[in-house]
Parts: structure tokens; sequence; C-alpha cells
């Protein structure tokens, strides 16, 4: 199954990343990249710990070059991905099935609660199609 990797994960593992886009500082990557602030590393910490269900696997979270966020989740033959801005509190979320080619996009406001049902809902459908 490919959630495997998503298995014992838990969401201190979610606080453990956030920890470390806290510690990035601008130019972290060779000279470039802006490191995301700790208002909205906050923000959004508090966002995946209310919003966000325990039983669906939890995201790898890296750091854009702009100074925003990525959440990525591979699930079966889905390669799925959140970019968050940080400042405006919206989300672009994009899914691509490796094995047809769809390819969904969608812009949201990460503020409203009914984005994150989408969400949770949307990842709870990718989960259930790989069991």
């Amino acid at each position: 199954m490919a959630t495997t990797a998503y298995l014992g994960r838990t969401k201190k593992d979610v606080t453990a990343q956030m920890d470390d886009l806290r510690n990035l500082k601008d130019g972290w990557r060779d000279g470039d990249g802006l490191a995301p602030s700790h208002k909205g590393l906050d923000w959004l910490e508090a966002k995946l710990s209310n919003e966000y269900p325990d039983h669906l696997p939890l995201p790898r979270i890296y750091p854009t070059f702009e100074g925003s966020v990525q959440l990525e989740w591979s699930i079966g033959p889905n390669d799925a991905s959140l970019e968050v801005n940080l400042s405006d509190r919206s989300g672009y979320w994009h899914n691509l099935n490796l094995q047809t080619g769809k390819d969904e996009e969608r812009l949201m406001d990460l503020d409203n609660s009914g984005a994150w049902d989408w969400l949770n809902a949307k990842l709870q459908r990718l989960v259930e199609s790989e069991e």
C-alpha cells in the first residue's frame, strides 16, 4: 500500500517539521529562498491541528523559495500537493494521477473551514481508492 510511509507518523511529526521550518533563515538554499514567517507557520500548525483529522495520512511539509510551504502526499498513483501561501492564507491544490494522467487543480481560502472539509474529503477518497 502506498500509504505505508505514513504509518506510525503522528501530529508530533508535523510539529517537528514546523520546528525545522522555523529554523530557516532567508537565503536558506544556496543564498536564495525566503524563510517562512513564524506567524504564518503558527497559523498553519494550528489549522492542521484543528482542521485535519487524525485518520488521514500526514503530509510531508517543505519550504518554497517564495516563503510559503508545500504539503505533499503520495497516495497510490496520486501525487498530491497543497501550496500554502502563509501571507494571504490561501492554498493551491494540485493532484496528478500518475496512472491516468488526470490532473486536478483548485484554489482555496484556507481560513475557511469549508476548504479544509473539501481537502479532507478529497484525501479520504484517495485513501479509499487504495483500499
